[in-house]
């Protein structure tokens, strides 16, 4: 019993969320303004979370993933106050295409967050 207690909180211990897939730095990489179709960036990516126009009517494209890691600490009754916490990875993509429907711009984001629990140090 207390071994499938152990796994379970294992396996929640991890969570992503976002809409879109993970986000490859290497298919990032491959992006080239001037270059790239909006088809090409939908077959790396898949559909957007959100689309959306610029000022001068440009098409816009944005994805966006997390996963968020839990330390099993958390989850122990008063230890979890004190050592509990979790890591959160953040990855953001937004492309702009001009006219055709060519990358005109975009912008790439990681960015990683820790957070403890109200009583860890």
């Amino acid at each position: 019993m207390i071994s499938v207690l152990m796994f379970s909180l294992v396996l929640a211990g991890c969570v992503a969320a976002g809409g879109s897939a993970q986000i490859k730095p290497d298919d990032v990489a491959t992006l080239k303004e001037g270059v790239t179709t909006l088809s090409e960036v939908r077959a790396m990516f898949g559909d957007p979370i959100q689309t959306g126009l610029t000022s001068d009517g440009h098409r816009e494209f944005y994805y966006q993933h997390s996963k968020t890691v839990v330390n099993p600490a958390t989850y122990i009754p008063f230890v979890g106050s004190f050592l509990g916490n979790s890591d959160t990875d953040f990855q953001k993509l937004t492309i702009i295409f001009d006219e055709n429907d060519v990358v005109e711009h975009f912008l790439y984001d990681e960015t990683s967050q820790e957070t403890k629990t109200p009583l860890g140090f």
